[in-house]
């Protein structure tokens, strides 16, 4: 399925482009243990109840971002609904920029799968279906382990999809959309998670908890006619807000950064 199909999305209402601070209670000043057992031992079932103090609360800042689309296009063969032709592509095909923002965007000050509070499981070796199904499952037991009453939504891009399928650890139904793991978990299948030109590889997949978008309208930035060069130019452009919580992410790999010179 896609991002926005995963997700619950939400029109822009009220002053929401400032951005806003939030928490999540299902993760992060949270733990789950046997009563009955000594906590010494083995009593945790999520979180950890010796630290539960020193625990902070799952707090994060959303920050919208926006994105443009620009169109140029020869005088002699523009059309009259060039501009609405944009304008409905961009909002029709969101799915791919907003996606994107989950990668790169800020969750506080660092991206959202790049976030401190973002848990990490070693990248396996490509090719090695079996470590990549074993990381899969490590991911997820350690999205368990600290998160509690969340649904895990895993994302892949189609290339990694299909090397997931391979692995056993997601079963594909594109006539429906409904792509899932083994466990009945969400899978998320976008093309705004491959990799990025002059960063490093994007994880081949990564969890998260529920995820709340907030999409604006399309709004139509201008027109620019250059008569010397035959050419005009459209531009048009849409904020979003991606509100999922940072703690209740597990990336399989590195988040992407910037490559070395």
């Amino acid at each position: 399925m896609k991002l926005l199909d995963a997700a619950e999305v939400k029109p822009g209402t009220g002053d929401w482009t400032r951005g806003w601070d939030t928490e999540q209670r299902g993760c992060g000043g949270l733990s789950i243990f046997l009563s009955e057992c000594d906590p010494e031992v083995t009593a945790d079932v999520v979180g950890d109840a010796e630290n539960l103090d020193a625990d902070e609360n799952c707090g994060y800042r959303v920050i919208p971002f926006g994105f443009v689309a620009t169109m140029v296009r020869n005088t002699r063969a523009a059309r009259d609904d060039d501009e609405q032709w944009l304008a409905n592509t961009l909002r029709d095909n969101a799915e791919i920029p907003v996606s994107r923002g989950l990668l790169v965007r800020q969750g506080i000050a660092d991206t959202w799968i790049g976030n401190p509070d973002v848990d990490e499981v070693p990248a396996p070796a490509p090719g090695d279906n079996d470590a990549l199904a074993t990381a899969i499952t490590d991911a997820r037991r350690l999205f368990f382990g600290k998160t509690f009453g969340l649904q895990p939504i895993l994302h892949t891009n189609p290339t990694s999809a299909i090397r997931l399928r391979k692995a056993g650890v997601i079963e594909l139904d594109p006539a429906n959309g409904e792509d899932r793991t083994p466990w009945g978990d969400p899978v998320v299948i976008s093309a705004g998670y491959y990799d990025i030109p002059g960063l490093s590889p994007v994880p081949p997949a990564f969890f998260t908890g529920p995820i709340e978008i907030t999409l604006s309208d399309v709004n139509a930035e201008d027109i620019v006619r250059s008569v010397r060069r035959n050419k005009v130019m459209y531009q048009t452009t849409m904020m979003a807000a991606i509100d999922t919580a940072p703690c209740a992410m597990v990336r399989i790999g590195a988040a992407p950064g910037p490559v070395a010179p």
